[in-house]
């Protein structure tokens, strides 16, 4: 039984009774809930990320002596993985829109609407693709720059010989 709701009425449909088909594309539409409930997951970690920058600033604006630098790191771990979740549930869509594709190929229903969708989500996909690549980037130079810090206060410490 699937249970729906559709203008505060509840309905319950035996799926057994449905076509093979029918079957099919309630299986695909199930799939793109469970993906977009992972971007949605992605989009809140995201979210997160953002909470704690503010918190971060605040504390750096109000007491700085007690802000500590490894926070940075947490941060970019948070964005990082959101990232991935998000990268996963993009590259699933892109997997079913090119198995719809290469049905209406084989269908020789194929459309330009198709094959449109399927070209904006490799676009998508190389954005995501890029943006992390950015985010890994920039928290490569973030930790390169906390390492120099280090090595210049430890230098500036030691005793002239």
């Amino acid at each position: 039984m699937v249970k729906t709701d559709h203008l505060n009425k509840n309905y319950e449909f035996d799926v057994a009774q449905i076509s093979d088909e029918a079957k099919e594309q309630l299986k695909l539409l199930n799939k793109s809930q469970s993906l977009i409930m992972t971007i949605v997951a992605g989009i809140l970690m995201r979210y997160k990320s953002l909470d704690i920058q503010k918190q971060q600033l605040l504390c750096k604006e109000q007491c700085p002596e007690e802000v500590q630098s490894d926070c940075q790191s947490n941060i970019l771990q948070i964005q990082a993985v959101s990232s991935l979740v998000i990268l996963y549930a993009l590259f699933e869509f892109y997997g079913q829109s090119r198995a719809l594709l290469q049905q209406a190929y084989e269908n020789g229903t194929e459309t330009a609407a198709q094959k449109l969708d399927l070209t904006l989500s490799e676009i998508i996909i190389l954005v995501s693709l890029m943006r992390f690549a950015q985010l890994v980037h920039s928290g490569e130079i973030g930790q390169a720059e906390s390492s120099m810090e280090i090595v210049e206060a430890a230098e500036l410490e030691k005793p002239d010989a």
